[in-house]
């Protein structure tokens, strides 16, 4: 009997080891993801003919892997810290390059903008159409902003993933 316990005795202590180190290093790899930050970077700016406007294009990266990057574009007065949201879409691509923002005249933004493939996730066969929509989901779209009328451009440009 001795020699029995002496073995369950090992194979419990061994067992409990494997379980503590594969909690220190889940409990690590948690630290590490919760550790990253979201970032909200300034991507284009541009200001009316007047001066009396700001446009900005911004792109949000969210923290949590696999989490939803967004894009969007802020409006506000020349001199003051708060912006409103006027345009806001998911786009995980890196590639910004179709998204542009012009004024035609002091009262009127033209907004263009691309689409992102997200090849990684189109791939998936019969739900390819719905990740591509998911990548491009529009989330905010309006028109006008107090005296400016805002128009959207279809630049037809698809950024690779």
């Amino acid at each position: 009997m001795s020699r029995f316990s002496k073995v369950l005795g090992l194979t419990g202590g061994i067992a409990a080891t494997a379980i503590l180190l594969l909690f220190g290093v889940l409990m690590i790899d948690w630290a590490r993801s919760t550790s990253s930050v979201e970032r909200d970077d300034l991507v284009a700016q541009a200001r009316s003919p007047d001066e009396r406007f700001v446009a900005e294009i911004h792109l949000f990266t969210t923290a949590m892997h696999g989490g939803p990057d967004k894009l969007y574009v802020t409006l506000g007065r020349a001199g003051l810290s708060s912006s409103d949201k006027i345009y806001e879409r998911t786009y995980e691509c890196d590639d910004r390059s179709a998204f542009r923002l012009q004024w035609a005249s002091t009262h009127e933004l033209i907004i263009t903008y691309g689409e992102c493939d997200a090849e990684h996730e189109r791939s998936k066969g019969p739900y390819s159409d719905f990740y591509y929509k998911e990548q491009n989901r529009v989330w905010q779209c309006d028109s006008t902003w107090q005296d400016v009328k805002i128009n959207y451009q279809d630049s037809r440009y698809i950024a690779a993933y």
